[in-house]
């Protein structure tokens, strides 16, 4: 396969095309989907078990990192209980104070909630931001290389 996939640069319809057929459909530069199958000792992984993974150290990344969960059958992202669908390095506001929110929206009868701060934020300006400087925004960030240090 020609390395096409790593260089899409501005050419959004040919990444649009790529990620239409996979989850993603980055190139080795921008992202590794290591797979696993089954346990330490050599057992399919089950949802009928608890698994622990350890880390000895973050991964040497220069942007972001996390660990998804997929059926292996069909490649979606599997249920759970508590809705929780990958961990990694994004930062999360404090569990009490999101629930607080929740159930202060609830009790008032809105029909949505924007917990934490740095979510407040991005929300209020985004809705006071032409849709064209978004849209540029948008562009820079998702630039091959611009991934945070």
């Amino acid at each position: 396969m020609p390395k096409l996939l790593d260089n899409f640069g501005f050419n959004y319809p040919l990444r649009a095309l790529v990620a239409s057929a996979y989850l993603g459909g980055n190139g080795e530069r921008e992202a590794v989907y290591p797979v696993r199958y089954t346990d330490s000792t050599g057992a399919a992984l089950s949802g009928a078990n608890k698994y622990v993974m350890r880390l000895a150290k973050e991964p040497p990344v220069g942007a972001f990192w996390s660990v998804t969960i997929y059926n292996a059958g069909d490649k979606m992202l599997i249920e759970n209980p508590i809705n929780r669908y990958k961990v990694g390095t994004d930062t999360k506001d404090d569990p009490a104070d999101v629930a607080k929110d929740g159930f202060d929206a609830m009790m008032r009868g809105d029909a949505e909630i924007v917990s934490g701060w740095k979510n407040k934020v991005q929300t209020t300006v985004a809705n006071v931001t032409p849709n064209e400087m978004l849209a540029e925004q948008h562009r820079k960030m998702a630039e091959p290389g611009t991934g945070k240090k």
